[in-house]
């Protein structure tokens, strides 16, 4: 490979002969930050290492991680009138189970990015008839930030700001990780924007309770390199510690400041992860010590009715695909009657439009099925499913008028 794309080409050689030295038979690290996997790729770093050491990604991005179920109760919360969603850009394309923020801003809804929680309290105080809905997500590198934009609507005063609470936290995702036998993770190069946050400590439990190795590492290739050659050193030893590469970012005992808003603001809870499932006490929730309204409490809507709209999406999407493409009509209307008994149990007759669109089911056969259902509950765009194919494929959810 060409060394003179690094910075330093002379420091590049060293390190990569340093990793070659020390590089024990066999080796699997994980990097868990995004920002890594982005530099490890791009600037081909996997092919610099040992034939038996392997570069595995972790669950390094917190938008990625974000579950369906977070973002269909987003989404519900986006369909309300005169709600206004408040989200950083890269949340727009994650989707839920039917739908992204980015299709609903197209069809309409009021889903503005912004670059900081601070712009959605701009939002707020601009638009005092609306309910801005911030979307909080993020590792302990943005939960500071939001915890201070609360702690600063408090003190304004504001009654249009609300947060839904997705942030995450980076170490008890990685003990679940970790203490899978199956992965045989041998050591972890360890983010260094959330250790600007949280420091060392709280990752000792890698070295003092599984015998793993990390190294908090910087984002430039050869900051990468340098953290690779650190562990190397450590598997060469037989050390398990939690050492920093990345020291002109990161002190051992973090950032009190942001962790101290941290600790007022919010409480640790247990998290939903996509790919990973419930993690305990890797997420964060409104601590009790603060008045702010957090995930979703907009007036009228409840944090549990939002929830339920939510969920009865995820639900009825998810038995109505088990239903053949070939299904006659009356196993259609039984496949539709169990899934509607079910809505109507979680959402407590919540006031629900069903969206026909696409394939399979054909005119008589749909309109049929689609009967089971009553006004009172539910109302069809009727002429358009009776002329081609449909297929049942959305709930939209709108709030009640009492």
């Amino acid at each position: 490979m060409d060394l003179s794309v690094f910075k330093d080409p002379a420091l590049a050689k060293g390190l990569i002969h340093s990793i070659d030295s020390w590089a024990p038979e066999q080796a699997t690290l994980m990097e868990v930050c995004g920002t890594h996997t982005v530099a490890i790729a791009r600037n081909g770093l996997r092919d610099l290492m040992p034939n038996d050491t392997k570069l595995v990604s972790g669950p390094g991005c917190p938008v990625c991680v974000t579950s369906n179920e977070d973002i269909d109760t987003v989404i519900a919360l986006a369909r309300i009138p005169n709600v206004m969603i408040a989200t950083f850009g890269d949340m727009t394309r994650v989707p839920g189970s039917t739908s992204s923020l980015l299709k609903e801003q197209a069809e309409g809804r009021s889903i503005n990015i912004v670059y900081s929680p601070l712009d959605a309290l701009k939002l707020a105080q601009e638009h005092p008839d609306k309910e801005i809905v911030f979307v909080g997500v993020g590792f302990e590198t943005t939960t500071p930030l939001v915890a201070m934009a609360i702690k600063r609507a408090q003190a304004l005063g504001l009654k249009n700001f609300s947060v839904f609470v997705a942030h995450k936290n980076m170490p008890n995702a990685l003990e679940v990780i970790v203490s899978e036998p199956e992965l045989k993770i041998d050591a972890l190069i360890l983010p260094g924007h959330v250790s600007t946050i949280i420091g060392t400590k709280p990752y000792e439990f890698l070295a003092e309770k599984y015998g793993i190795p990390g190294v908090i590492t910087g984002f430039e290739p050869v900051d990468v390199l340098q953290g690779i050659a650190m562990i190397m050193r450590q598997l060469h030893e037989g050390r398990a510690e939690i050492e920093i590469a990345y020291s002109r970012g990161v002190m051992r005992e973090g950032n009190p400041v942001a962790l101290a808003a941290i600790d007022e603001v919010f409480d640790t809870v247990d998290a939903t992860w996509r790919g990973l499932g419930v993690i305990p006490g890797s997420g964060y929730a409104k601590s009790s010590k603060t008045s702010m309204r957090s995930n979703a409490s907009i007036p009228k809507w409840s944090p549990r009715r939002i929830q339920r709209a939510a969920a009865v999406e995820m639900c009825f999407v998810a038995s109505w695909r088990q239903t053949n493409a070939r299904s006659s009509a009356k196993s259609a209307r039984q496949r539709i009657r169990s899934v509607r008994a079910w809505s109507l149990r979680k959402a407590r007759a919540l006031p629900i439009i069903v969206t026909i669109k696409s394939s399979f089911l054909k005119g008589s056969c749909a309109a049929r099925a689609c009967s089971v259902y009553p006004y009172p509950f539910h109302s069809f765009v009727a002429p358009q499913f009776c002329a081609k194919p449909v297929f049942l494929e959305r709930l939209c959810f709108r709030p009640s008028a009492s």
